[in-house]
């Protein structure tokens, strides 16, 4: 099987392309720096080149605070790369699979969140990445959204942060009003 990987220097794209490659899948990583997501003719070009089977899309930005204040970015790499991939994957005939996030919700639900509960973003991030997955559902044919949360692995995240200040700091402090499920990328790429 052929995979296409957007994102793939990115934190949970390495650790897909690790996984695939150990599989003995055909993998061909498409970091950020190779191939913009937010041009429709380059991901055109770069599906149409190698014809993958499947694309899975784990470009996105993902800084929470940084999306409030860059908004045309936060939709343009979240909803219009989204877009693009969909519309290449269909002309393709490749089948998409998404990354996306529980930022799609509130949180104001008690109990965990499952796949047909309405989505209710109440930050850019969220709402980008909900025009993202929009942009998939009507324009790919084939495709899977994944709703991850809290990942954690190779490079900068949440965990990473709390581990190095609960080794620096006595006491630490930190939100008390958010639930997730802290996510190991390995184990998403597995899954």
């Amino acid at each position: 099987m052929k995979v296409l990987i957007t994102g793939s220097s990115g934190q949970l794209g390495k650790a897909v392309v690790e996984v695939f490659f150990k599989d003995g899948m055909d993998v061909y990583p498409v970091p950020r720096s190779r191939v913009d997501i937010t041009d429709r003719n380059m991901v055109d070009g770069i599906i149409k080149a190698y014809l993958p089977d499947v694309v899975i899309n784990c470009s996105a930005f993902t800084d929470v605070d940084l999306c409030e204040r860059e908004i045309d970015r936060a939709f343009n790499v979240n909803a219009i790369g989204a877009k693009n991939l969909a519309l290449a994957s269909r002309k393709y005939d490749t089948h998409l699979i998404h990354i996306s996030t529980d930022y799609v919700f509130d949180g104001k639900k008690d109990s965990p969140y499952i796949e047909f509960d309405r989505p209710n973003p109440i930050n850019i991030y969220g709402k980008s990445k909900l025009e993202g997955e929009n942009f998939v559902k009507t324009f790919s044919q084939k495709f899977t959204i994944v709703r991850t949360s809290w990942l954690y692995g190779d490079g900068n995240n949440f965990v990473k942060k709390i581990v190095e200040r609960a080794r620096q700091e006595k006491v630490i402090k930190v939100v008390d009003d958010q639930f997730g499920s802290p996510t190991y990328t390995y184990d998403l790429a597995e899954a």
